[in-house]
């Protein structure tokens, strides 16, 4: 099913000097750039690195796709948002956005887009009007604009699924036509792109291919970005303080764990329970405090604890409830 996902820049107008460091597009006329690398930290790098390191002075069309991923704004916490132990399990990317938004599900039926234009020439409402129109002629679907960022079609967002912070109206547009593809959108919409922007030569140039191969991709500035949209403490440890409540009753007692996790890290952990075993729980706080927020964290503070063989299966106990809780 076909979905399209804004990218949260889309509304920035861009203004700043340079070239395509080592992308074969013109400095003097509109340019399209699409991404063949389905993988969401190496396209949301291609968009910062288009943004902030080319700064074109040309309009420029970034279309691209990934496979199955689940992005985050800036600010949001991915242990809310989403399921993250089963993410591990099924093979899904988590990604957070240097920019703000929400939390969506993406996966290969979902087209991304975003419209990099110099601030001299950005007009958000002809930006809409491309999109709009290639949906209109070409698929017979009337939308509009609405709100600050949406396309709407019958009342609904076309947008991926959002998760728990908010969960929008969303239509996939292969529900509403069964022709529209991300193939079959993809020359309508280059070719309206040049059209709004006045580039009368656009039949003579092809756009831009770009895969993971591609040479700008060895470019350090490229690397960096890449690499810190893929690095743990930018995906989970820049997560605002939060708190994680658990709470289960054992054969063994009642117990109450509070997590207080800020960076990503247990900063502290206060446990209560009414176990007859009291000397167990100051040890399970001073292992969990300084450890990462994770499976794997958490997993390997519990058990690195020297336990009394008597007490063993009470260890094993909490340390597999506290695990399976922060996957659910």
């Amino acid at each position: 099913m076909l979905r399209f996902v804004r990218a949260p820049k889309f509304t920035r107008g861009f203004c700043g000097l340079g070239q395509f460091e080592r992308l074969r597009v013109a400095d003097e006329a509109p340019a399209v750039v699409v991404s063949e690398a389905n993988q969401i930290h190496f396209n949301l790098a291609l968009e910062s690195y288009l943004m902030d390191v080319v700064k074109p002075k040309v309009p420029v069309f970034f279309w691209w796709r990934n496979d199955k991923n689940v992005v985050i704004g800036r600010n949001q916490n991915p242990w809310k948002e989403c399921n993250t132990g089963r993410m591990e399990e099924d093979g899904i990317d988590l990604a957070r956005r240097f920019s703000g938004g929400g939390a969506v599900y993406q996966d290969l039926g979902n087209s991304c887009f975003s419209f990099l234009v110099p601030e001299s020439k950005f007009k958000k409402s002809l930006n809409n009007d491309i999109m709009l129109k290639v949906l209109r002629e070409h698929f017979g679907l009337i939308g509009e604009a609405s709100g600050r960022n949406d396309l709407m079609i019958e009342g609904k967002k076309l947008q991926a699924k959002g998760l728990s912070s908010v969960v929008s109206r969303v239509v996939n547009l292969s529900d509403l036509n069964n022709s529209i593809t991300h193939e079959s959108l993809t020359a309508p919409l280059i070719a309206e792109f040049y059209k709004q922007y006045n580039d009368s030569n656009a039949a003579l140039r092809d756009p831009e291919i770009v895969t993971k191969s591609s040479e700008f991709t060895s470019d350090p500035k490229f690397q960096k970005l890449l690499a810190q949209l893929k690095d743990w403490d930018w995906r989970f440890g820049k997560t605002p303080q939060f708190t994680h409540l658990l709470e289960k009753r054992f054969d063994w007692g009642t117990i109450e764990v509070n997590l207080d996790v800020h960076d990503g890290m247990i900063h502290d952990a206060k446990i209560f329970t009414d176990c007859l075993i009291p000397d167990l729980i100051p040890l399970w706080e001073s292992s969990l405090r300084g450890h990462p927020y994770s499976v794997d964290g958490v997993s390997e503070s519990l058990q690195s604890i020297p336990i009394d063989p008597e007490n063993l299966h009470i260890c094993d106990e909490f340390c597999n409830w506290v695990t399976h809780e922060m996957k659910s």
